[in-house]
C-alpha cells in the first residue's frame, strides 16, 4: 500500500480548485493516449502527497513539464528540468519548447531549465518526485537510475516513462530494478509507466 508522505495529504476541499480539475487545458491538441492520462495520475499523486521538490529528466515538447510545473506551483515547491537536446523535436531544443509553453502558461517562476545530460544529478538530495523520460535505452535508464535513486527521499517517488519498450525500460525493470527498498506499480498502455515509491530500507 502506498502511504502518504509526512505532513498529510493536501487533498482537502478548500485546497483544490478548477486548475486541479482541468489539466486537459495544459495539453493542446486532441490526442488521447495513456501518457496523457498518466500525466493526470502523476499530478494527482504529487498534489495529494504534498510533494514539493520535483525533477523531470527529458522534456521533449514540454507537455509533462507544464503539468509538473503546475503541481509544483500548487504545492509551493519547484521543478527542475534536465535535457541536453539530443532529440530536436520540430527542429528546436526541447528546453525551448518547454520554456515557450511554460511562459504561455505563466509557470516559469516555479521551474529551472538546465541544458545538460540527465545523469548530471546535483550533489544534494531530498527530492520528492523524479520523472524519468530521457534516454529510453536499457543503458540510458540504468544510468539515470544510478544517478538519481539515491537523491529521492524515503517516501518519495520515481516514475519511468515508456515502460512498454521491450528492449529499454521494460527490460531494465524486469532484469535490474531492485526488489528491496522500493514499491512499484507497472501501468500498461501505448507507452506505459513504471511508478515507484521509496520505502525504508
Amino acid at each position: 500500500m502506498i502511504k502518504l508522505l509526512e505532513g498529510g495529504p493536501t487533498f482537502l476541499e478548500d485546497a483544490w480548485d478548477e486548475e486541479d480539475y482541468n489539466l486537459w487545458s495544459l495539453l493542446p491538441g486532441k490526442g488521447r493516449n495513456s501518457t496523457r492520462l498518466y500525466m493526470q495520475l502523476m499530478y494527482s499523486l504529487i498534489r495529494a502527497n504534498g510533494c514539493k521538490w520535483l525533477v523531470e529528466l527529458g522534456c521533449y515538447l514540454g507537455l509533462t513539464s507544464s503539468v509538473l510545473a503546475l503541481a509544483a506551483k500548487k504545492n509551493e515547491g519547484h521543478l527542475w528540468v534536465f535535457d541536453n537536446g539530443s532529440a530536436q523535436p520540430e527542429g528546436k531544443h526541447p528546453l525551448q519548447h518547454a520554456d515557450e509553453r511554460l511562459q504561455n502558461l505563466g509557470l516559469t517562476k516555479w521551474v529551472t531549465l538546465t541544458d545538460c545530460p540527465s545523469t548530471h544529478a546535483p550533489a544534494a538530495g531530498g527530492f520528492d518526485f523524479v520523472f524519468v523520460d530521457a534516454d529510453h535505452s536499457y543503458e540510458g535508464v540504468s544510468k539515470d537510475w544510478e544517478a538519481w535513486n539515491g537523491r529521492v527521499k524515503v517516501g518519495g517517488f520515481m516514475a519511468f516513462h515508456d515502460l512498454m519498450d521491450p528492449e529499454g525500460v521494460s527490460r531494465w525493470a524486469h532484469d535490474t530494478f531492485p526488489r528491496q527498498g522500493w514499491e512499484y506499480l507497472a501501468l500498461p498502455g501505448d507507452c506505459g509507466l513504471l511508478l515507484c515509491r521509496k520505502v525504508d530500507m
